[in-house]
């Protein structure tokens, strides 16, 4: 069962896609103006992520269906790993994430996103992997590139920093 996390995992996501999608359209549209006829309402950002995750949720299946058919897996490589090297990472992403949210309001959209991003990809890479530096810099693009879409792209309010 083990040799098969992967595609559970994967249409454990793909079926949550689709029920997004189909949630998608009970969202209600709110129309600034007479008639708005733009495709572009409350729905297409979610309807944009179900899609995307249908079609990573079906190559995370594929992948692992082809690893399955070519190569030998070990099932006890797992076991291996300690609760420290298993679970703590994900246990700092969580702390990270609670972290985000609460400190939105107050830090703003932009540094929270830098902070967060930031702090993930430290987490996530592995030691011989850490780049402090490229961490930060991609981060803080990214917030920015983000915040502008959304902000002026999109025309959406997004929280701003109160600090200053």
């Amino acid at each position: 069962m083990a040799r098969y996390k992967d595609i559970f995992g994967g249409l454990f996501w793909l079926v949550v896609a689709v029920g997004m999608y189909y949630a998608s359209f009970s969202i209600r549209i709110l129309a600034i103006g007479g008639g708005s006829t733009s495709f572009v309402g409350s729905g297409f950002m979610p309807r944009l992520v179900a899609i995307g995750m249908v079609i990573l949720s079906l190559t995370i299946m594929w992948q692992s269906w082809q690893k399955l058919k070519f190569a030998q897996t070990d099932v006890n490589s797992n076991e291996a790993l300690s609760f420290r090297e298993r679970y703590l990472p994900v246990m700092v992403s969580m702390g990270l994430l609670i972290a985000y949210i609460a400190f939105m309001e107050m830090l703003g959209f932009v540094i929270m996103t830098a902070v967060y991003l930031c702090g993930q990809m430290f987490i996530l890479a592995t030691p011989e992997h850490r780049r402090p530096v490229l961490f930060v810099v991609i981060s803080v693009v990214s917030a920015l590139a983000i915040y502008y879409t959304f902000v002026e792209v999109f025309q959406l309010m997004l929280p701003e920093n109160r600090l200053f």
